[in-house]
Order: structure tokens, then C-alpha cells, then sequence
């Protein structure tokens, strides 16, 4: 007679420190592509081929407070395309100001994610749609009405019938979820100064830049922050060596992360990784806004994914190197004015004077950069406009009641 015996279950915590860091060392071996050095990050590519009357006509919407059940709040209120693509808040504040679950992450590059939302519940940008639009917390609205309001605008019903002339039903459900995931596709930041390096500009980053970059990799951070957007095509346990619920107490349904889309143990505490393309302009970090600033972000990381020390200096260079991370946006004036405070991060970081035609360098040295459109005039938009990010804005910390309270500096 043959006995079963039962293979004991490896060590959890230790188990998944041994898949992350050899998953960190395999992806250190980097990949070919032309052009670029053979490192785990890519590019974003200079260009994105996108439809460009569906990419205006998804803009329009984009920035639509009527998609909301009041006409208050639209995708742009918590994806600020002057600011980061997010909003700058622990947690979003929709519809009659209630309070969301977790931190707004950014629009930008979000095509290159492999999965939509912290928990990875849409599978692609049109399914990621439905959330925000019918969540009772965020815009609590439903399509029968979305559709009746844009059918009544003047204008709508020209710009559906130009982006989709062979569609019966031009105004659809389907086809303003395709419109607004075809503008999100089409913001892409290319061209990050990480990005000339890569491509064989040795002087675009600077030498605490490069002992960065290489401390990234040594310590392990690029087993999850890898490929083009530098995040965003895997899910990871947060809090992989150390407990990092049991030490912040007071767990809610959303710190179970893809548990609460799979039910499966394993998920518990997990979330899509990030990217870092644009961290800095995007805080506060982590899924519950909990951290101020990179600095603390990467102190977490240390000490809750790598559980290990590091002397302050590797951890700012870390931070150095993520700043250079950031590339151009290509601004459109039919997205909407510019802010107070963002057009006086503007002026400071252009010498008092308008934003010229151009490219502008996304930069957190507070200069930008000019060159002519002709460097790259295939990723210049229709009006061949464009504009910085800031740099250095005001983000709000979290109540006890988990509502953002007084604002602080982002410290980056």
C-alpha cells in the first residue's frame, strides 16, 4: 500500500522574498531593443498610434462633469493632466463630497498597464470606465442618462458622428467608454531624461542619477518596477517581508486588494505594482495615500517588500533616479484653463513668461527646457501646443475619519 505524504508549504514570507529577488535578478539581465540599452526598463515610446477624432472626441468627455449624476464631477476632477494626472489627495472626493477608498493613481501611460484599478479588477481601459462612472462614491451615474444628456449637447452629436461615421447608434454606451480609453491611450510622457540615457545620451543623468539607478537594481526594486512604465504589469503582496497591516491597525475591505476580486487567500494584500513614471508629481504613495513623499515611499519599500536597511544616501539616490523618470506631455488648451497655482509654478519656472510652443521637458529641477517642435514633431499634438507638469505642489494628509484635511508640501 503507498502512502501520500503531504509536501509542506514553504515559509509564506520567506518564499515570496526568494521569488521576488529572483525574479529581480533575471530581469536584471536586462532585454535588446534597438536603439536602447539592454536594461529592465524601457522607453515610452516617442509616438502612439491612436484615432485621433476618437482621442478629441474622448478629451471632451474626459473633462465632462455631466457624466456624473450631478454635473459636478468628471474623470479629470481626480486625474488632473496639469498635475501629475491625479489629484494630489490621500483619497479622491466625488459625488456630494464622499470620501473614496484608496489613492487615485495616475492617468498618464496608464495604456501600458497590464491591468486597471489597485486591485486589477477591469481588464482593460473601456472596462475601467464603468467604475468610476457608476460607483456610488465616485460620479453614481448610469448610462441611459449619460447618453440622454450628451444626445441633447449641441456638439456632441457631430464629434460621435466624425469618430464613429459608421455606427447606427453613434451615441453609445460602447463607444464613449472606446472614446475616453482612446485619449487615455494617447498620454504617454516621452523622452524622460532616464529615457535619453537609455537611448546612449550618457549625459542626461547625472552621477547620483546613475548610482541610482544602479542601487534600483541592486537592491531589488526593479523585480517589480521593470518594463516601460516602470510598473504596472504584475501584482504584488504589500508587505512581502514585513506585516505592514499589522503595524498601521485599522484594516478596511479595500487594503485586501485583489482578495476582494479573486477571493483567493494568496491575494490578500495585493496590488497591481504602480508605475513610477510620473512619481514625481503624484503624491502622496502606496494605495492609502499613507505616504507623503517619495522618500517615505521608498523608507516603505525597504522596509515592508525588501526588509532591509540602507544608508540615506542609496535611499536618496533612489529618489534621484525616479525624478528623472518623468518625460514631456503634450498639452491641449480644449482640456481646460490652467490652474491658479499651477500657472504660477509656470511662470516661475519659465523666467515670468508664457509656455512657448514646443516640447516641454516634464523636470523637477524647477527649469524647462525648450526645443523645437521639429525634434520630435511626430509626437506634437494637432494645435502644437504643450505644457510642463509642476513640480512642487501642495498634497492634503488624512484625518483620523479618512478625510483630507490641510495641506502640506509633497516634499519632492
Amino acid at each position: 500500500m503507498s502512502i501520500k505524504r503531504k509536501t509542506p508549504k514553504p515559509d509564506r514570507p520567506l518564499y515570496r522574498s526568494l521569488r521576488v529577488l529572483s525574479l529581480g535578478l533575471v530581469l536584471s539581465l536586462g532585454f535588446t531593443e534597438p536603439g536602447a540599452r539592454a536594461e529592465p526598463i524601457k522607453p515610452v515610446p516617442i509616438m502612439v498610434e491612436v484615432n485621433e477624432a476618437k482621442v478629441a472626441l474622448g478629451r471632451r468627455l474626459f473633462h465632462d462633469p455631466r457624466l456624473s449624476k450631478n454635473n459636478t464631477v468628471s474623470c479629470a476632477t481626480c486625474h488632473d493632466l496639469s498635475a501629475g494626472g491625479d489629484d494630489g489627495q490621500v483619497v479622491s472626493i466625488g459625488i456630494e463630497g464622499r470620501p473614496g477608498l484608496v489613492n487615485a493613481p495616475t492617468v498618464f501611460n496608464s495604456g501600458y498597464n497590464f491591468k486597471q484599478f489597485w486591485d486589477g479588477r477591469a481588464h482593460t481601459l473601456e472596462e475601467q470606465v464603468d467604475g468610476p462612472l457608476q460607483s456610488r462614491i465616485e460620479m453614481e451615474s448610469i448610462w441611459p442618462d449619460v447618453v440622454t444628456k450628451l444626445f441633447q449637447d449641441e456638439d456632441y452629436p457631430r464629434l460621435f458622428q466624425e469618430a464613429y461615421p459608421n455606427d447606427a447608434q453613434i451615441i453609445s454606451r460602447e463607444n464613449i467608454k472606446e472614446a475616453i480609453a482612446e485619449f487615455q491611450r494617447s498620454l504617454i510622457t516621452p523622452n524622460s531624461r532616464f529615457d535619453q540615457w537609455l537611448r546612449g545620451n550618457v549625459g542626461a543623468l547625472n552621477e547620483q542619477e546613475k548610482e541610482g539607478y544602479a542601487l534600483f537594481k541592486r537592491y531589488g526594486c526593479v523585480s517589480c518596477h521593470q518594463g516601460a512604465n516602470v510598473g504596472g504589469n504584475m501584482f504584488q503582496v504589500f508587505g512581502v517581508i514585513n506585516d505592514y497591516f499589522r503595524k498601521r491597525g485599522n484594516i478596511t475591505d479595500a487594503d485586501l486588494g485583489r482578495f476582494n476580486v479573486t477571493g483567493n487567500e494568496a491575494d490578500k494584500h495585493a496590488f497591481k505594482v504602480p508605475s513610477l513614471r510620473m512619481a514625481a508629481h503624484t503624491a502622496p504613495y502606496l494605495h492609502d495615500g499613507s505616504a507623503e513623499t517619495l522618500r517615505d515611499a521608498v523608507d516603505a519599500m525597504f522596509e515592508f517588500q525588501l526588509g532591509r536597511e540602507a544608508p540615506d544616501e542609496d535611499k536618496e539616490a533612489i529618489v534621484a533616479f525616479i525624478k528623472t523618470l518623468a518625460g514631456e506631455y503634450q498639452f491641449d488648451p480644449g482640456q481646460g484653463p490652467i490652474s491658479a497655482e499651477f500657472q504660477e509654478s509656470l511662470n516661475g519656472n519659465l523666467g515670468q513668461r508664457a509656455a512657448p510652443t514646443g516640447i516641454q521637458d516634464i523636470s523637477t529641477t524647477g527649469t524647462s527646457q525648450e526645443r523645437p517642435p521639429a525634434d520630435r514633431a511626430e509626437t506634437v499634438s494637432q494645435n502644437g501646443s504643450t505644457r510642463p507638469l509642476r513640480t512642487g505642489r501642495s498634497v492634503r494628509t488624512r484625518s483620523k475619519v479618512g478625510r483630507a484635511t490641510g495641506p502640506v508640501r509633497s516634499g519632492r
